[in-house]
């Protein structure tokens, strides 16, 4: 993408829809370990009834065909930011044998509380201590000039704290004004929009009937019900 006479210091967005011909696991084992006699794999949503019923079906070929294997193991794909976060690793996000080590990986077992303990944190007169927990501060704000600044001490993965670090991140910015665009009331379902193709999605990312009002990129909004895991495509 290029901008041919892009505005100093603006914030650009690039959004784009993309196909996934590739699962980038086995791209990664076939460039680097070699792999080159399999087909090209691609990921799947196992959410879809099609795709479930594929994927059960060879499975069970798999264990018929390979009696001997008494363990089978899932690769689960998720935003890659939820592996910095708390407590809810510890449902096992483990490495891998060929991954770089990361730092962030020694909670996986689910040796941390909320908040990931960090100790000797004091705020600065003036700032706003929104959460304290013995006597530690988990969350504080201030204002500096025309700038402002939040600090959390940690956040565990929720539906409610992803909401919570959107708010953060519009509110360091000055862009409280910005919340309600591209937006769903209910934090439990999500709003992506693709400008550029004229379209944009409402996903329920849970498994049980969601309601809620989608907010449009014009400050405009409408409800909306989603059945189990649904994606509603609409027209901008």
């Amino acid at each position: 993408m290029v901008i041919p006479e892009p505005e100093a210091f603006h914030d650009y967005t690039a959004s784009f829809l993309a196909y996934l011909i590739w699962d980038p696991v086995h791209m990664y084992n076939a460039v680097t370990n070699g792999w080159t006699d399999f087909e090209h794999q691609i990921t799947f949503d196992v959410r879809q009834p099609k795709t479930r019923a594929f994927t059960m079906e060879r499975l069970r070929k798999f264990i018929a065909d390979y009696p001997y294997v008494d363990v089978i193991r899932y690769c689960v794909k998720t935003v890659a930011v939820l592996n910095s976060w708390g407590k809810a690793r510890s449902w096992g996000c483990h490495m891998v044998h060929h991954a770089l080590y990361q730092k962030q990986n020694y909670s996986c077992a689910g040796a941390v509380d909320f908040g990931e303990g960090k100790k000797s944190i004091y705020a600065l007169h003036g700032a706003q201590v929104l959460v304290q927990r013995d006597k530690e501060v988990q969350m504080a704000v201030n204002e500096y000039g025309a700038g402002r600044g939040v600090y959390i001490s940690g956040l565990p993965y929720s539906f409610e704290n992803s909401r919570l670090l959107h708010r953060a991140v519009l509110w360091s910015t000055h862009s409280e004004e910005e919340m309600e665009r591209w937006l769903s009331a209910n934090c439990n379902v999500d709003v992506h929009a693709y400008v550029d193709s004229g379209k944009f999605c409402v996903v329920n990312n849970t498994y049980e009937l969601q309601s809620t009002t989608v907010y449009r990129g014009d400050g405009s909004s409408f409800p909306l019900r989603l059945a189990a895991n649904e994606i509603r495509w609409f027209e901008i």
